[in-house]
């Protein structure tokens, strides 16, 4: 993809502040939704710092201009029963779904006493990731947006010569 047509696409989209502060948001939506469907998950611990990256294979030609952005984790102590990790997926879709990912989760692992599941947001490439085994975590991974300098721009800035 070309660098104007990914500008284009990309334009459409809150810049990745914007994103971050929306899936914050998400973030703590979830961790009220779980926490009052299922008891064992109404205290959560924070771990890790974001992490931001280029766009990479989708938007090769972007640069610095739009960026990725995985949150932190989001740890809830100890594993869930089976019986409540699908009470949890069940809470996790109405919250997701008005953030504009899949209502369903993709199981990525699901065997007794452990299991990892994605939701997906296919308009901007986010994802929610969320899994049950020795801990229950959830984390956020922000697909392809542009900076905000970038968003405020409406163009790729020129890359600095040296």
């Amino acid at each position: 993809m070309d660098a104007d047509t990914s500008l284009t696409d990309l334009m459409k989209l809150p810049d990745i502040d914007q994103a971050a502060q929306q899936y914050q948001q998400m973030a703590t939506e979830l961790q009220t939704a779980l926490g009052t469907q299922v008891p064992a998950l109404k205290q959560w611990n924070v771990a890790d710092e974001p992490i931001r990256a280029a766009c990479g294979a989708d938007h090769p030609n972007l640069g610095s201009a739009a960026e990725t952005l995985r949150l932190e984790n989001h740890i809830a102590p100890g594993t869930l029963s089976d019986a409540d990790y699908e009470k949890a997926l069940a809470a996790i879709g109405p919250v997701v779904t008005k953030h504009g990912f899949t209502a369903g989760p993709q199981r990525l692992h699901d065997t007794p006493g452990s299991h990892d599941a994605v939701f997906h947001n296919y308009k901007d490439g986010s994802s929610l990731q969320f899994g049950s085994h020795v801990n229950t975590v959830f984390s956020i991974s922000i697909g392809c947006h542009l900076t905000a300098e970038t968003k405020k721009l409406g163009h790729v800035p020129p890359t600095p010569s040296y």
